[in-house]
């Protein structure tokens, strides 16, 4: 039997809702924890996904949890902490689009991944 990937799913919003029913269904991944500010998301995808270990920033939930990715469905302000953050510990990276808010931070943010060999992928 294999273990299933253990997914940090950062943002709680319709993109991160939808991904959480995919990694959910999925026999090989399932959510680690969830981070979103909004405590009412938090308690919404926890009675419908099953309660998770939860935190207000991607920032938190990788100090805290162990995990093999980290999926960025949150708003791109402050990606580059984050990805860096994940970089830093080999954690491949799904980002959903917009990656960045300009081509400047989104070169830097497939620098940092490039130069820590973990994938980056920017989703639907």
């Amino acid at each position: 039997m294999t273990v299933p990937l253990r997914i940090i799913l950062a943002g709680l919003g319709v993109r991160g809702t939808y991904w959480a029913d995919v990694i959910t269904r999925s026999p090989r991944a399932e959510i680690a924890a969830f981070a979103d500010p909004n405590p009412q998301a938090i308690e919404r995808a926890a009675a419908r996904f099953g309660d998770r270990p939860a935190f207000d920033t991607p920032e938190a939930a990788l100090q805290n949890v162990a995990a093999d990715a980290l999926l960025l469905a949150n708003p791109p302000t402050g990606r580059e902490t984050q990805i860096l953050q994940a970089a830093e510990r080999g954690l491949p990276l799904l980002v959903e689009k917009p990656l960045a808010l300009d081509m400047a931070e989104a070169a830097r943010l497939v620098a940092i991944a490039e130069s820590a060999q973990v994938p980056l992928m920017v989703g639907l």
